[in-house]
């Protein structure tokens, strides 16, 4: 659960760790839920002061743990899913593979990882009683800093929901 320099997360927890091409380390800028320049809730609070300078205007980031920027929108189309439903339940870009697998009828036992988007499917589960567990995790204490990431898991499949600085 922890990262191997103090206060951090393992690289692990976040899906981020390969040893031939993974970083050694990651980071997240601040962010806030207020309006960025557009009037769009999430705004980043990136302070570049220094060796490049400040960024000035509408500027954005790559990456990061708000979840503005870790949740995106999938849009499924087509005879296997359902109409006019708003799915909510966690979902990531891992489990696109297994959902296209079972609606050819393939069934891959050598999967590790994603799951069949079930919720979404023309006669699947009802999104509202898929059962989503929620957990907040801390980094221990290193002088004034604080970490916090929040995740959720549907059955095996767990995704991040956010990381933030605790005060």
């Amino acid at each position: 659960m922890y990262g191997w320099v103090p206060g951090t997360f393992s690289l692990e927890l976040i899906h981020a760790c390969n040893p031939e091409r993974g970083p050694d380390i990651l980071l997240t800028f601040l962010w806030t839920s207020g309006n960025n320049a557009f009037g769009v809730a999430g705004a980043d609070t990136t302070d570049t002061n220094g060796t490049t300078g400040p960024q000035t205007g509408a500027v954005s980031g790559h990456g990061g743990l708000s979840p503005w920027t870790v949740h995106n929108t999938f849009i499924a189309w087509g005879r296997d899913f359902k109409r006019g439903v708003t799915v909510e339940t966690p979902a990531s870009t891992v489990d696109l593979a297994p959902t296209i697998l079972a609606l050819m009828r393939i069934i891959d036992h050598t999967a590790r990882d994603g799951r069949v988007l079930q919720e979404a499917l023309r006669g699947g589960s009802d999104p509202h009683r898929v059962t989503v567990e929620t957990r907040v995790l801390k980094t221990k204490s290193r002088g004034r800093y604080q970490a916090a990431l929040q995740f959720s898991r549907v059955g095996r499949s767990r995704y991040i929901d956010k990381g933030w600085r605790l005060p």
